[in-house]
């Protein structure tokens, strides 16, 4: 079925905005996400336009000359706003338009709300709120240079014009009849809806905006925190949080237990099957060990092949079967190599418990090495604990 005019223009809008997190666009994609809500921005005062033309009741309100050169001009800036948008995405890959771009978008948007805001009163509370809302959110969205350069000048030109309007230099709110701006506004019903109506779009746009890209910062804070936590290849604790973490019990004197395991002879299947069949075992043995310890417990890969548990457990009987259920699972475990071939895999572990109030955890992790040698030694596949240690 042949799509509608307003289908080929919705998908030729969604071709334009960027796919992914809206901090990760590139500045001239910002650009053109700029230039679309600039348009329907326009679009939205259009409306307005219209509106208070056509209405006989509010006719006495508004300079009907002034509004229908506002209409015109609005309707000039909607065509030139959709026919630079096919332009400019036409054209993204030219080096000069990409460079001249967000300079020239933040500039034409200020201009344009600059205009606007003089047409219905430069100290309006849609002048003045709109203007803290857009400024905000562009220090947020755009790279700043872009945002100091226009914000300086345009912020002295509104303070000027603010100054000419309080002198009677120029008429303020143009677009409002004498009889409006000689009244009390704030009792007017259509200047408080005109208000209402054409700050909304703006306050709506910046808040879906604030959230949006402060939701995508705390979930790529979330990720990066994650990512710094966890080893790239198993996806459990590194070294640095496993020390982290006992540096935490240590400082508050809880007894914890802690279990050493190293793959037996991990050395000769990365020599007979590669690396890759090496990193495959070392992803499985992660797995098994993380499904096989409690919520508050922790495993973490302490190097190479080994991998350390944190046991929230100070009780020896309870470690040791903690600690043989995670050997027996990795014993009975089979990796695949390719189709006709699976290996098996076996695990070595030595445990160590400790009260904080007499050891430090380097004590602690010493002994359970110690015990994990002599598991290695007594001919590995086997749980050995830090008393059995001569």
């Amino acid at each position: 079925m042949k799509p509608t005019f307003f289908q080929s223009i919705k998908a030729k809008l969604l071709n334009i905005v960027p796919q992914g997190m809206m901090m990760n666009w590139s500045t001239f994609d910002k650009s053109l996400f700029i230039l679309i809500l600039t348009g329907l921005d326009q679009v939205v005062w259009w409306l307005w336009c219209v509106y208070s033309y056509l209405t006989p009741e509010v006719r006495e309100w508004i300079r009907p000359d002034y509004m229908l050169q506002r209409i015109t001009e609005i309707s000039i800036t909607i065509v030139i706003t959709v026919i630079s948008l096919v332009g400019l995405h036409k054209f993204r890959h030219n080096k000069l338009i990409n460079q001249i771009t967000p300079m020239l978008v933040v500039s034409v948007f200020t201009v344009l709300y600059i205009h606007a805001a003089f047409s219905i009163g430069i100290t309006s509370p849609t002048t003045i709120g709109g203007y803290i809302s857009i400024v905000s959110l562009g220090f947020l969205f755009m790279e700043r240079k872009f945002i100091y350069i226009v914000i300086f000048p345009s912020t002295l030109f509104l303070l000027y014009l603010i100054y000419l309007s309080a002198t009677n230099q120029i008429g303020y709110a143009p677009v409002f009849s004498e009889k409006l701006n000689t009244s009390n506004i704030y009792k007017n019903t259509f200047w408080i809806g005109s208000m209402a109506f054409l700050y909304l779009p703006i306050f709506i746009v910046c808040t879906a905006l604030f959230e949006i890209l402060l939701t995508q910062w705390r979930n790529r804070e979330q990720e990066i925190k994650i990512i710094s936590e966890k080893d790239g290849l198993t996806n459990v604790y590194n070294r640095r949080s496993i020390s982290e973490k006992l540096s935490l019990l240590d400082l508050h004197e809880l007894s914890y237990s802690i279990v050493l395991l190293d793959l037996d002879h991990f050395k000769t299947i990365n020599d007979s099957y590669g690396h890759d069949i090496g990193d495959r075992v070392l992803r499985r043995v992660a797995s098994i060990l993380a499904q096989n310890i409690r919520h508050k417990d922790m495993v973490g890969r302490f190097g190479g092949e080994e991998f350390i548990l944190i046991l929230n457990e100070d009780d020896l009987s309870v470690v040791k079967e903690v600690a043989e259920r995670c050997r027996h699972q990795i014993e009975k475990t089979e990796v695949q190599v390719h189709n006709d071939l699976s290996i098996s895999i076996t695990a070595s572990l030595g445990i160590a418990v400790g009260n904080q109030q007499k050891n430090s955890h380097e004590n602690i992790v010493r002994l359970a090495d110690q015990a994990l040698y002599l598991a290695k030694s007594s001919g590995r596949n086997q749980v050995r604990h830090y008393l059995e240690i001569v």
